[in-house]
Parts: C-alpha cells; sequence; structure tokens
C-alpha cells in the first residue's frame, strides 16, 4: 500500500466516506465491470465462468443508486464487459473476452436481453478461437471496442464497430489501433516508441473525445487522440514497476463518488472523494488493492483508498463539484435544448406528401393509418407550417434552408405567409411557373445532403418512378397526360454535380432501391423519400390511385375520383411502404419523419401542415406538440443530430423542442395539454387496432358517401 501524497499532483484527494453499497446476491461471486446510467448501478459477477464461454454463466445485477436491487439478468458464458450506452439507453453486455466473443443488449426499459450477435470475419471461433471483446465506448454514433490477446504485430487491439449502437446481424469491424503500433512516451518525451498494448483491457472515452486503453500486464495506459480518423495520434503513460491497473477514470468534477467491486469482499463500494484534479487518472490497482491518482504526464502515483482486490470502477460526479466538461461516459440525464447537438439517430426517414391541410387530414376516416398509427403512436406537431407557396420553393427550404432563385410566394423567404401576396403579380407568376422551375445548371449553396457527406455521413433521396439513378429531367413516366415523377419534388436532384456543395449522382436513387432493402440497418443515415404525385395526395385519384375514365367522375373500377379517394390512396401507399421500416425504427435508434410541403393555396390559416415523426420511444415521446414550427425548424434539428452547421434561415429557427435529446410532447398541464390530451383519446377510440383496415377500422366508401369533409375533432391550429 502506499501512503506517499506526492507533490506532483495539483490537488490531493480527500476521501469524504467509503461505504459497501451492495454485496452480491446469493451465489453470485467476483463482481467486476460496473457501469452506471439511466439511474441505476449495473454490476456484473462472472461467478467462475470460463472466458471462452465453454461453461458457466454471469449474473448481471440492477441496483437502484441506494444499492438496492432492481433486477438480475443471466447470460451464458464471461460477461467481461458492460456499458451504458447514453443514447440508446440500452446496456451492452460484451462476452467471452478470451474466445468465442458474443454481444449481447439489455433494454432496460422492457428487462429483456437480445441474443448473442457474433463477430464477422476476420474473427474466429471454434476450438483455436482465443481472443476477445473486452469493453466498448461509444462517441456520438460510433462505437470503439477493445480487442484482447493480442500475438503477431498487425494484430487490432481497438477497433470501431460498423454497425453503429443498434446492431443486430453479424458484426462488422475495421481496426484503428494494433499491435506494433507506435506513439508518444509522455514521461520520457520519446516519440515513436511501441506502444505498451501486449494485454489491452478496459475502454474509456475521456472528456476531450480521447480513447483510453489500459493495458493491464503491460501497467500502462495508452491514450488514442482523434480515433479513426486520419489524423489518429497516440501517446502512453507507464505506472511504477509492479502496478496491475484494472480501469481507470478521468473525473469530470473535484468531487464525486466511485464506485469499485471488490472481489474480495464480494461486494460493491461507494467512495465519496473531495479534491480531484479533472487531469489526472483514477484508477485500481487490483494487485495492491487501492484506489490511486494518477498523474499521467509523469506516472507519478498517489494513494487514494484501501481496497480489497478491486475491479471494475464507474465514476459519478457531485453537483456541488467545479466541473470542466460534461461527462462522456456516464449517462446523468442532462438538458439539452435546440441550440446544443443532440442524441444522433442512427438513421432518419423523411416522407414529404403534399397539398392538404392540417384539418383535411388530421381525423380524417379515409386516413386511417395516418390517424391510426402514426399520429396515435407518434409524437404530432398541431402548429406545423410550410414556409412558402407553391410546392417545390418548400422542398428547397426543407432541404438547404433557402430558396436558390426557384420562384415562389413567400420570397424573399419570410417565417410567416404574408397575407395578400398571392394576389401579386410576382405571386401570381409564381403559383403559375414556379412548380416547374429548372434552371438545368445544379445549385451550389450549402444543403443538407452535402452537409452528411462531408461530415462522414451519408445521404440518399428516393422517389418513386424515377426512371433511372441520377436522373435529371424534369418529369417522367406519366400516363394520360399527367405526370408521375416531377423534378420539383425532388430538391438533391437539383444540386447534382461535381461543384461545391453538389451531390454525386448516386444519391439521387429510384424508389425501387428503398424498396428493395431488407436490412434497415443498410440505409443511409438520412434518407428522403418522396412518392410519385399519383400517391402523394397532389393529384385527384380514387382510392385505387386511379383517375377518372373520361368524364364520368370514376375510375374503371367505378370508385370515385375526389379528395377523399385521394387522400386514402395516399395513406394505403404510406402504410404499404413505410410502416416495416417505422416498426424497425421503433427498436433501432431511429426516426420516421412524415410532413406535408405545403397546404394548398389556402391562404387563411398561416399554411398549417400536417407533421408527425415516429420512431425509437428513446428518440420521439409520443403525444402533441403545439409549439410553432416549420421546415426550417426541421432541418435545424436533422443538422443537429449531426453537429453539423444550421443552413440558410435553419440558423435563426428555434428547431423541433427537445429535452435530453428526446423530441417531446406539450406537458399535460402546460401549454397545448388540453388539446394533447383530446387529440389522443380520440385517435385511440376512433382508430384502435382492428382487422377491419390498415392501423384502424376504414369506415367503409358506401358508409361515407363521396363526403370529402374529414371528421374533424378541433382546428389544431390557432
Amino acid at each position: 500500500m502506499r501512503t506517499e501524497k506526492n507533490s506532483a499532483h495539483s490537488s490531493t484527494p480527500i476521501v469524504k466516506s467509503q461505504d459497501i453499497l451492495a454485496t452480491a446476491p446469493a451465489g453470485s461471486t467476483a463482481p467486476d465491470s460496473i457501469t452506471i446510467g439511466g439511474g441505476s448501478v449495473w454490476v456484473e459477477y462472472g461467478n467462475g465462468a470460463d472466458s471462452t464461454g465453454a461453461a458457466g454463466s454471469s449474473t448481471i445485477v440492477q441496483y437502484n443508486m441506494k444499492g438496492q436491487i432492481e433486477h438480475t439478468y443471466t447470460v451464458k458464458g464471461l460477461a467481461d464487459g458492460l456499458k451504458y450506452d447514453p443514447e440508446t439507453g440500452d446496456v451492452w453486455v460484451l462476452l467471452n473476452n478470451d474466445g468465442n466473443s458474443t454481444l449481447q443488449l439489455i433494454d432496460p426499459a422492457t428487462q429483456q436481453i437480445s441474443s448473442p450477435l457474433q463477430y464477422g470475419s476476420p474473427y474466429v471461433y471454434g476450438p483455436t478461437s482465443s481472443r476477445g471483446f473486452d469493453d466498448v465506448v461509444f462517441d456520438g454514433n460510433r462505437v470503439f471496442l477493445s480487442e484482447t490477446n493480442p500475438v503477431n504485430p498487425g494484430d487490432p487491439v481497438i477497433v470501431q464497430l460498423l454497425n453503429g449502437q443498434a446492431p443486430f446481424g453479424t458484426l462488422q469491424t475495421k481496426s484503428i489501433l494494433t499491435l506494433g503500433d507506435t506513439g508518444t512516451n509522455l514521461v520520457t518525451g520519446e516519440k515513436n516508441q511501441p506502444l505498451p498494448v501486449t494485454d489491452p483491457d478496459s475502454l474509456k472515452l475521456l472528456p476531450d473525445g480521447d480513447l483510453l486503453l489500459t493495458g493491464e500486464a503491460d501497467g500502462a495506459f495508452v491514450f488514442v487522440k482523434d480515433p479513426g480518423t486520419s489524423h489518429q495520434t497516440q501517446s502512453f503513460v507507464t505506472l511504477p514497476a509492479g502496478d496491475i491497473p484494472d480501469d481507470a477514470i478521468m473525473p469530470t468534477s473535484t468531487s464525486g463518488t466511485f464506485y469499485v467491486g471488490n472481489q474480495g469482499g464480494n461486494n460493491v463500494v461507494s467512495i465519496n472523494v473531495t479534491g480531484l484534479n479533472t487531469h489526472d487518472l483514477y484508477a485500481d490497482i487490483a494487485n495492491k488493492n487501492e484506489l490511486v491518482q494518477i498523474d499521467p504526464k509523469t506516472g507519478a502515483v498517489t494513494h487514494v483508498a484501501d481496497l480489497n482486490n478491486p475491479h471494475g470502477l464507474a465514476f459519478v460526479p457531485s453537483a456541488a463539484g467545479d466541473t470542466d466538461h460534461g461527462d462522456r461516459d456516464v449517462d446523468h440525464g442532462r438538458q439539452e435544448d435546440h441550440g446544443h447537438q443532440a442524441k444522433a439517430p442512427s438513421h432518419i426517414v423523411v416522407v414529404i406528401e403534399e397539398n392538404h391541410d392540417a384539418d383535411q387530414i388530421i381525423g380524417n376516416p379515409n386516413a386511417p393509418y395516418i390517424n391510426g398509427t402514426l399520429v396515435k403512436d407518434g409524437l404530432y406537431y398541431s402548429n406545423a407550417h410550410g414556409t412558402d407557396h407553391p410546392s417545390q420553393p418548400n422542398y428547397m427550404e426543407l432541404f438547404s434552408g433557402t430558396n436558390p432563385g426557384v420562384p415562389g410566394v413567400n420570397s424573399p423567404l419570410q417565417q410567416h405567409y404574408p397575407a395578400g401576396a398571392e394576389g401579386t403579380a410576382a405571386g401570381q407568376d409564381a403559383l403559375n411557373n414556379g412548380d416547374n422551375y429548372n434552371t438545368g445548371q445544379p445549385f451550389s449553396v450549402p444543403n443538407l445532403g452535402a452537409e452528411l457527406l462531408a461530415a462522414g455521413k451519408s445521404f440518399a433521396g428516393y422517389s418513386e418512378t424515377l426512371p433511372s439513378v441520377g436522373f435529371t429531367g424534369a418529369s417522367a413516366n406519366g400516363i394520360n397526360g399527367n405526370r408521375a415523377y416531377v423534378e420539383k419534388h425532388n430538391p438533391w436532384a437539383q444540386f447534382q454535380g461535381t461543384g461545391t456543395n453538389q451531390l454525386p449522382a448516386d444519391t439521387n436513387q429510384p424508389f425501387t432501391t428503398f424498396q428493395a432493402t431488407t436490412d434497415f440497418s443498410n440505409l443511409p443515415t438520412v434518407s428522403f423519400v418522396v412518392p410519385n404525385e399519383y400517391n402523394d395526395m397532389h393529384d385527384t385519384v380514387s382510392k385505387n390511385g386511379l383517375y377518372a375514365v373520361g368524364n364520368t367522375g370514376v375510375d374503371k373500377f367505378g370508385d370515385p375520383v375526389n379528395d377523399a379517394g385521394t387522400i386514402q390512396n395516399g395513406d394505403t401507399w404510406l402504410q404499404n411502404n413505410l410502416e416495416a421500416y417505422r416498426e424497425w425504427a421503433t427498436t433501432h435508434n431511429s426516426l420516421l419523419v412524415v410532413a406535408w410541403d405545403e397546404n394548398d393555396y389556402d391562404f387563411t390559416d398561416s399554411n398549417n401542415i400536417p407533421m408527425v415523426i415516429d420512431g425509437d420511444p428513446r428518440l420521439v415521446q409520443a403525444g402533441v406538440n403545439s409549439a410553432n414550427v416549420n421546415h426550417f425548424d426541421l432541418l435545424k434539428t436533422l443538422e443537429g443530430y449531426y453537429g453539423l452547421a444550421p443552413t440558410g434561415l435553419a440558423a435563426t429557427a428555434d428547431g423541433l423542442p427537445m429535452e435530453h435529446g428526446r423530441l417531446v410532447a406539450d406537458p399535460s398541464h402546460g401549454q397545448g395539454g388540453e388539446e394533447n390530451a383530446l387529440l389522443r383519446n380520440f385517435m385511440a377510440s376512433s382508430f384502435a387496432s382492428s382487422s377491419d383496415g390498415p392501423g384502424g377500422t376504414l369506415i367503409s366508401e358506401g358508409a361515407q358517401g363521396n363526403s370529402q369533409q374529414p371528421l374533424l375533432l378541433t382546428q389544431p391550429h390557432g
């Protein structure tokens, strides 16, 4: 045991209290990995299980912050790594660190644990398997793992998981650090020195975004700056001879509580400490039974507390402590506002519909899927607005935050529709001609697609009946003199080129490509989906998506061609083509956005449109939000998820209301609360699950007649 207080440290830690938080449940032994999140302390008990998965099982205990058991889980094999992901709310369980490694995910909300996921080539399974994955960290939407037991130069010791934060199927990795790589020795200042990574163990994300890898048998810590980038660099610090570190933390506050697995006592210990240095490391040294403070520049060690064969380490900063950084490894339920980067969805699909006011869609029995599934289960924005008339400027403004020359009644862009503008000569010209604007030259203003690609993300737009990848014609594939695909509804095609802020041709895809996607995790980070003019509620058609035969007013099947049919056809198209993705998104950290471009020239109510967002409940709260929002707010939110600079008028927009990285409804007791409750109750009763129609009971055509009037609850706008 060390008792000296090394003068190299700018502050000396003082232990205020040291207590047993929890003892192992009956039959469980060897507490090891600890993670904290969602208001719980999660502890893994190895129980002597074989580290190659050959025999035995581990117990994972979810304690509350007072040490009371909330739930227990059992997994086959040795669960050597445990980490809470604050972005998704899942707990990752890394099994069998010395061979035949697998990954399982615990969903605390449902208390379900996934089936084991296996790693793809070059990882090897079977009797010769001798390597594994020990720990995991989450950096935005990137995931890094430490890989154990390297033997030959070039063997990976840190990899990036390419499946993202909601993995399924075969796990694919790429190496970012290998045995034999070099870096700077922080103690001696020598560069290009071999990294001490013969025994890689725990992995942490430091407050500045660096990775911290523990070399256990090496008695060292390795720092990886800008991990996974072309300018990644490494450095390391070694400890005094004989010290074997198990885990380490760089605290985010000058005071707080450490949580340690005390294997000698078969319990979990909490140590409340003040006087911490937020630039030092704090580690448990298993072979010397202590918690220590380490100067990362010199390797100098100061004793902090006595322990008994410690393993695993987590830290919760004190609310009263001086905090330099937000903690990157522990979820504290931090408040986020419109101007801060929120939790990044793995995938977002935005669907744009056409030319209907909110009160034409919400509560309409001809839209049972929209009302009975999307609005009932998702977040409906009752005070959402288009930003222009006619259609094309709205698409441009949603995609780029500006209108790069397309005629529109609302140009220059105002936040709210200017009364009387439709009567001006410019307004009439825009309404008559603006929808077909095509310069023949690609635009080059900043836009969402170009920003995503520049940030290393992916983007594609999927247009129904687009003739081919990269097609830039004004229209195609129409029947009876009508158009199906139209470029005016495809802004990314109008940015297609090789210049600044322009997009490659392969971002401009036919919708058949989306339909052929069987694994939604292969979709781009952000996708836009645009139905053709028969299916997007633009053209007046029957419920079958057909035009009238001659002047009969009915299609070839005798069904009426009117707005009721238009809405019903568009609603059915949405269910047939997007419901599978919506269901997948609810469990895969992803979102579905369905919004209309404009309200079809109704100049009396500020261009009020329907907009609803559904998906993973950790990203979006079901309900109604009555905030005044528009296309610029939606664009700012999409950009903010991925740390992109807001473009055009998105820069001055508020973004969609959000708390703790989650899109939120009005509080039941606050603004819009009464409307929220009324609408939700109405949807629950009117569109309850039923086998009679998609997402709810579909009123028969005979019962509804040819009426185009929807069943209204209330005007959802002021």
